[in-house]
């Protein structure tokens, strides 16, 4: 019975009692051959059918529609484990409308589902891992609107939950819709990198909370686009360096207060050679402070 089709073939009579098996569903079963199959005990199709509901619902389906398709449920094997399956039957009837057997096939969607399972515990491990992340994570549109967000990034931006922050940025009368960076000409660069480069890293920005505080951040970011180089969304993460900005300024403060007063005439330049940081008996040898240097070396 239909020896070289991969999924399981089975006859029954009109009683439900297996009459025909086809190899696959002997293997799929765990038997050696289709007649050491028929010999289990039994011989009813149901018999086969681990949970008792499944039988119920199985044989409800055949009798009240006559035929069933894709019906999920787990079968017995021969050394007692199980296997999840599909069934689809149809009921055989006579010319005078007599039940004459069922004709059924039972495919093994063991991988599929342990396949689907494993999807389901790898997008609930993400979602853990997105909701709880310390810094902030989004997703944007192509034309710049905000898809995701986590907690963290709107603890960041001031709101007390994502959908906030969403409403928030997403909003077309209010101007938060856009990218509250301080300096609006950081927008402009963020995107100028991104669509050069594809990606943009290490940008850092001073940025506006919702309460009109301001806090300093890092943001990291890429395109992610589809196998035909079309463009997705944006993926960014985002960190607050606000205590760590202002540390390194109040360092930087505290070393030139210790140096303006120094007698000793004191130059400092960036690599481009323009001035940096002159201390006072500097400007006093000069006659210029370091503003004005600034702008005669540019």
């Amino acid at each position: 019975m239909y020896p070289d089709l991969p999924v399981g073939v089975f006859r029954c009579d009109g009683n439900g009692r297996i009459v025909e098996a086809n190899g696959s569903l002997a293997d799929l079963l765990g038997e050696r051959s289709p007649a050491r199959l028929l010999q289990r005990a039994g011989h009813l199709v149901r018999d086969l059918i681990v949970d008792r509901e499944d039988r119920r619902r199985l044989l409800k389906g055949l009798r009240e529609s006559g035929g069933l398709r894709d019906f999920d449920c787990r079968m017995y094997r021969r050394d007692g484990s199980t296997v999840r399956v599909t069934i689809s039957a149809r009921v055989m009837r006579n010319s005078s409308g007599g039940i004459e057997g069922t004709l059924g096939t039972v495919a093994d969607i063991t991988g599929r589902v342990e396949t689907g399972l494993a999807l389901e515990r790898a997008e609930a491990d993400f979602r853990s891992l997105f909701e709880n992340a310390v810094d902030g994570i989004y997703r944007t549109s192509g034309d710049g609107r905000l898809m995701a967000a986590n907690r963290a990034l709107a603890k960041i931006c001031g709101y007390d939950s994502p959908d906030e922050l969403l409403d928030a940025m997403n909003d077309p009368v209010s101007d938060s819709g856009r990218a509250p960076y301080v300096d609006p000409a950081r927008r402009n660069e963020f995107h100028a990198i991104m669509n050069r480069d594809g990606i943009v890293s290490d940008f850092i920005s001073e940025i506006r909370q919702r309460d009109g505080e301001s806090v300093w951040i890092r943001e990291n970011a890429r395109a992610v686009r589809g196998r035909d180089g079309h463009l997705l969304h944006y993926e960014g993460h985002v960190e607050d360096i606000t205590a760590r900005r202002r540390l390194e300024e109040s360092r930087q403060l505290r070393a030139q207060a210790a140096v303006s007063g120094i007698s000793d005439a004191l130059l400092i330049c960036d690599n481009s050679g323009s001035a940096i940081f002159v201390n006072r008996a500097f400007e006093t040898m000069l006659g210029h402070d370091q503003t004005s240097l600034a702008r005669m070396g540019g």
